[in-house]
């Protein structure tokens, strides 16, 4: 069982998550229980929910930057326990637990339950914005 769970921001790629991972399907269905997955964020991917490399060819970008301050209302000192990411149907990745975000100049632990966008769409990277709707995301 691993002390902390991390969500590392890849620029121009996936979304590096370590710790006690359960990923969940829409349905509640356990699909990977492992200590580290690499997340697609492009929306491009061929093995969704996981990064396949795809982003390299699709000239996909995003940065490593967040808005720290949409997390910090529910900060804490802690990062360790589980943390269950559930996949909604041609949405988003939530995210619940007690974690640590990772990118640009900022580290934030969390306990917030947060949407993380999984379309490439979104304005509000690497946080969902409904960018997947107009997009017509499709993603089990």
């Amino acid at each position: 069982m691993a002390d902390r769970n991390t969500i590392t921001l890849t620029e121009n790629g996936p979304l590096l998550v370590s710790g006690n991972i359960k990923v969940l399907d829409a349905e509640g269905t356990i699909v990977h229980e492992q200590t580290e997955a690499a997340l697609c964020r492009c929306g491009a991917s061929s093995n969704k929910p996981f990064c396949d490399g795809s982003h390299n060819g699709e000239g996909f970008t995003c940065s490593t930057s967040y808005n720290a301050e949409r997390l910090e209302l529910e900060k804490t000192d802690e990062a360790g326990g589980e943390l269950t990411i559930k996949l909604f149907t041609n949405g988003p990745a939530l995210i619940e637990g007690t974690y640590e975000v990772i990118g640009g100049d900022s580290k934030t632990n969390t306990t917030k339950k947060m949407s993380f966008c999984r379309c490439g769409a979104t304005e509000n990277g690497p946080f969902c914005d409904g960018s997947h709707k107009p997009a017509g995301f499709i993603a089990d």
